[in-house]
């Protein structure tokens, strides 16, 4: 039995079990359509600290953290691109101490997301028992969604266990035994989806965007109403 705790590592370019194509390298400079280069979120933190001529401890101490080698540490992993989804109250202490724009951090978050929704060749995440969890391919030749979910729906109600399709990194379609169903943004057990979901933040930006605003390809197709609800969702 394989306990499903570190199913992604989100800078590694494989996958276990190789059951998903290679991951995304998700911190890198990205191109828009228009031709601007977005910055990463880290790249952002640090040139702002730079610019100010400040250590992480320094920084650290301006957002009012009382442990400083602890805050300078998940300071680092921001900065390093180690975490996509940075705690929301980490998140806005150290963009109003850098003096940040919103906009900018917004369209880095957002522009994660989206490398991390691209979709994926889905797979069945099965339930054992609490926090233990066991990724099955499909049969091959099971390629239309709606068959994929039908051969969940029956592998739910034989084994009599909670199932999971992966349809992404970060979202998935969950088949409950009790027959309830539901399309959420997190993963059980993955790296990227506990970040998610421990952020707190994305929660309430489905609230205030469709989903299929969400699924959209690309940053440069979310209107300025979009990105302005996603801001919102950050920042208050």
């Amino acid at each position: 039995m394989w306990i499903f705790k570190d199913f992604f590592k989100i800078n590694d370019r494989t996958c276990h079990n190789d059951l998903i194509p290679l991951c995304s390298e998700i911190w890198i400079e990205t191109v828009i359509s228009n031709g601007e280069t977005m910055k990463t979120m880290g790249k952002i933190f640090t040139e702002a600290r730079e610019s100010k001529g400040w250590t992480l401890h320094q920084l650290a101490r301006k957002c009012s953290y009382g442990n400083l080698e602890k805050w300078a540490g998940r300071i680092r992993s921001l900065e390093s691109g180690d975490v996509p989804f940075p705690d929301l109250g980490l998140l806005r202490r150290i963009t109003k101490a850098l003096e940040i724009e919103h906009s900018l951090i917004t369209r880095a978050i957002f522009r994660n997301f989206l490398e991390l929704n691209q979709p994926i060749k889905p797979y069945l995440i099965e339930k054992i028992m609490p926090t233990v969890y066991i990724p099955h391919p499909f049969p091959d030749g099971l390629e239309d969604i709606e068959e994929i979910k039908e051969f969940a729906r029956d592998y739910s109600r034989e084994k009599h266990r909670t199932i999971c399709i992966a349809l992404s990194q970060i979202r998935g379609y969950y088949i409950f035994e009790s027959g309830k169903e539901e399309e959420t943004y997190f993963l059980p057990y993955s790296t990227v989806g506990k970040a998610l979901r421990l952020a707190g933040f994305f929660s309430d930006i489905q609230k205030n965007l469709p989903l299929e605003l969400l699924q959209r390809p690309s940053l440069s197709e979310l209107d300025l109403h979009g990105l302005a609800a996603i801001e919102k969702s950050l920042f208050g």
